[in-house]
C-alpha cells in the first residue's frame, strides 16, 4: 500500500518518474511517442517537410525584401522551432513565454498549425479551447492534466485582455491553482505552455518590452485555401 501526500502533474521524458516528485502522486502518464534510433543527421524530414514549409511561410515568411528582413525572419523561425523542440526535450521546464499568432484575417491556418503540432507532440495532453474562461475563470480543471493549451479566437477586450495580469501569472509562475466544481482548490507544479491565436491586437493587453509574449504577425497568403490544409 502506498500513501500519497497530494496530487501533481509533472511531465517527463523516458520511463522513470522525476526524483523531485517525492510522495506526491503524478497524474502524468507518459508521452505517446518514443525516441527515434540513430543520429539527428540521419532523420528523414520529408514526411513533415510540407508542414515545416507551411509554418515558415505562415509565421515568418522567409522571403524578406532585403538582407535585414531575411535575417529577422530567420531568427523568428529559429525561435519558433526552439519553442516546440523545448516541449519535447525539457517538458518539465516552463518556458515562461506565451506564443501569440496574430492576423486580422481569419482562416489562414493559425489554429491549424497549433492543433497539428499540439496533437502530434503532446497527444491527449494538448487542448484547444475557444473560451479563455477555462483557464482564467472560476473553474480551471483543464489545466490539471494538459500541458499545452491553445486559446483559439480570443475575443477583443475579452477576459485575456481584462485579466491579462492573471494570465501573465499563469505563463510565468512555477505553480498553478486547480479548481473543479464541487472540490476544494489545490495547487500543482506548472509546466504549462500557452499558444494564443488571435484576430485582434486588443485580445491581449501586452505592454512594451514584456518578455512573456512572443508575437508573430502571420502571413495571410493561405487564407481560405482548404485544399492546401487538407493536403498537409
Amino acid at each position: 500500500e502506498m500513501n500519497f501526500s497530494s496530487l501533481d502533474f509533472i511531465p517527463y521524458t523516458g520511463q522513470r518518474q522525476p526524483h523531485t516528485i517525492g510522495t506526491r502522486f503524478n497524474m502524468f502518464g507518459g508521452f505517446p511517442f518514443q525516441e527515434m534510433p540513430g543520429s539527428f543527421e540521419s532523420i528523414d524530414w520529408s514526411p513533415i517537410q510540407p508542414i515545416l514549409d507551411f509554418m515558415r511561410t505562415l509565421i515568418s515568411g522567409g522571403d524578406g525584401d532585403n538582407a535585414a528582413n531575411e535575417a529577422t525572419a530567420t531568427k523568428e523561425w529559429n525561435f519558433l522551432q526552439d519553442f516546440f523542440c523545448d516541449m519535447l526535450q525539457y517538458p518539465e521546464r516552463k518556458p515562461r513565454v506565451c506564443l501569440v499568432l496574430y492576423s486580422k484575417e481569419q482562416q489562414i491556418g493559425k489554429g491549424a498549425i497549433a492543433r497539428w503540432l499540439g496533437q502530434a507532440l503532446y497527444g491527449n495532453y494538448f487542448q484547444q479551447i475557444d473560451d479563455e474562461n477555462h483557464i482564467l475563470g472560476d473553474f480551471t480543471s483543464v489545466l490539471a492534466d494538459h500541458i499545452l493549451i491553445n486559446v483559439d479566437e480570443s475575443s477583443k477586450h475579452g477576459q485575456s485582455y481584462t485579466l491579462c495580469g492573471k494570465l501573465k501569472n499563469k505563463i510565468s509562475e512555477p505553480t498553478i491553482s486547480i479548481t473543479r466544481k464541487g472540490f476544494d482548490q489545490y495547487y500543482i507544479t506548472s509546466a504549462h505552455r500557452f499558444i494564443y491565436c488571435v484576430n485582434w491586437k486588443e485580445a491581449l493587453d501586452i505592454e512594451l518590452f514584456d518578455m512573456r509574449f512572443a508575437v508573430y504577425e502571420c502571413n495571410p497568403c493561405f487564407r481560405g485555401q482548404k485544399e492546401k490544409f487538407e493536403q498537409i
